[in-house]
């Protein structure tokens, strides 16, 4: 999974925040793998790349800021995993 975070937006520096982690079983935070900023511009590049490789976007409900990529078979996972878990 990638998280995509704003961090600084002005008129002439735009960056993310970009998570790769590693989805957990039974609603558990995801396992941290890498962190990086990247340029406004480096950032669509890779959000364009992850989609058209079959990536599905997934949007935090809560107070948490960003937005999510997943791959497709893990999102498939993540959801049985959540179905399955009581609460």
């Amino acid at each position: 999974m990638l998280h995509f975070k704003p961090l600084r937006y002005d008129r002439w520096s735009q960056s993310l925040e970009v998570t790769l982690g590693e989805l957990m079983p039974a609603g558990e935070p995801p396992l941290l793998k890498r962190r990086k900023e990247l340029t406004r511009e480096e950032a669509i590049k890779l959000w364009t790349q992850k989609l058209q490789a079959g990536w599905k976007v997934f949007r935090r409900s809560g107070s948490q800021q960003g937005t999510e990529l997943r791959r497709a078979e893990a999102y498939r996972e993540f959801d049985s995993h959540s179905a399955a878990s009581p609460g």
